[in-house]
């Protein structure tokens, strides 16, 4: 889903600790902002839900990143056309309106940016993931990419969603 039509929630965030032992250190100061949802098939993953939304969605990522430190990675959580939430997993999608050579994807790549994999499929999609994921704001990152338009033509996060029936 391309960034733009999303709006940013300021109740839940996306947490990850690649070091699940982590967890245990900051789980205090996390619950102190709300309740924390362990996310089903992805270890080390949560849904902080703040206890007061944020006064925006940067403010609460803000607050969020503050009480988990370096120990892991802190995504706001987006909200699709529906009010519906969409998860980040740390990946941002960006479709060019044609496959770019590895010379070119160099060149064109922001600092701080590197590639996770090329769309086999889709040959001018490139997933790339951040040197220091979680430390900025995803939406900043995402806007950056957008702007650039050097060759992109679409950018958004990869993301988990939760389905209800009804």
């Amino acid at each position: 889903m391309p960034f733009n039509s999303q709006q940013i929630s300021p109740l839940e965030y996306v947490v990850y600790f690649p070091s699940h032992e982590d967890i245990h250190e900051v789980r205090h100061r996390l619950e102190k902002l709300g309740t924390l949802y362990p996310v089903a098939g992805r270890a080390g993953t949560f849904i902080v839900r703040l206890s007061t939304p944020a006064s925006s969605g940067r403010k609460g990522w803000e607050k969020v990143r503050d009480a988990v430190g370096t120990l892991g990675e802190v995504f706001p959580v987006f909200l699709d056309d529906r009010g519906a939430p969409t998860y980040p997993v740390g990946t941002v999608m960006v479709r060019f309106a044609s496959p770019l050579s590895d010379a070119e994807l160099e060149k064109w790549l922001p600092q701080g940016l590197r590639v996770k994999g090329r769309n086999e499929f889709v040959p001018a999609q490139v997933a790339l993931v951040s040197d220091h994921p979680g430390q900025r704001y995803l939406p900043d990152v995402l806007s950056d990419l957008k702007n650039q338009n050097d060759y992109a033509v679409t950018v958004w996060p990869e993301t988990l969603q939760a389905f209800r029936r009804g």
